[in-house]
């Protein structure tokens, strides 16, 4: 997905919505899927393994403020497992406002998480 909206952009010249850039990603790879939490592979697994720990009626953790609730979410995030500190809303890479440097960092940790397994994805 991430591919896809560097693509577009550097094709484009400009930066539409980040949003629904990954919305009609999303919709025209899996036209069946429901859609997936924030539209966002890593969140969706999030908000399951957050469903796991708090019950199914938790998955945006209310009553807790919304920062308490990303905190109790995020860390499920897939990411973390590479780098601990990963944070999709990082001002320097947040995935809305600059969408080609987070890019760039999901493919450094990408990286990273080939030299910790000798894997890579298929």
């Amino acid at each position: 997905m991430w591919r896809h909206i560097y693509d577009r952009i550097r094709h484009e010249g400009k930066v539409e919505s980040i949003s629904e850039m990954k919305t009609h990603y999303l919709k025209k790879v899996l036209p069946y899927a429901q859609s997936i939490q924030h539209d966002c592979w890593f969140c969706a697994y999030a908000f399951d393994r957050n469903v796991e720990e708090f019950g199914a009626g938790s998955i945006h953790i209310y009553p807790y403020p919304i920062a308490e609730a990303h905190e109790k979410t995020c860390k499920h995030c897939p990411a973390k497992l590479v780098d601990p500190k990963f944070n999709c809303q990082d001002p320097h890479c947040h995935w809305g406002e600059h969408p080609i440097q987070f890019y760039n960092k999901i493919r450094s940790m990408y990286r990273v998480w080939q030299a910790m397994t000798g894997d890579a994805l298929k």
